[in-house]
């Protein structure tokens, strides 16, 4: 498992949160 500084392991779990909630917007 990579180990991330702070900041960017949050900013990953956000971008990855917000990539899935457009995915699932537009319904993929």
């Amino acid at each position: 498992m990579m180990i991330y500084e702070p900041n960017s392991f949050f900013r990953k779990l956000f971008e990855d949160a917000e990539q899935d909630a457009f995915q699932a917007d537009i319904g993929l």
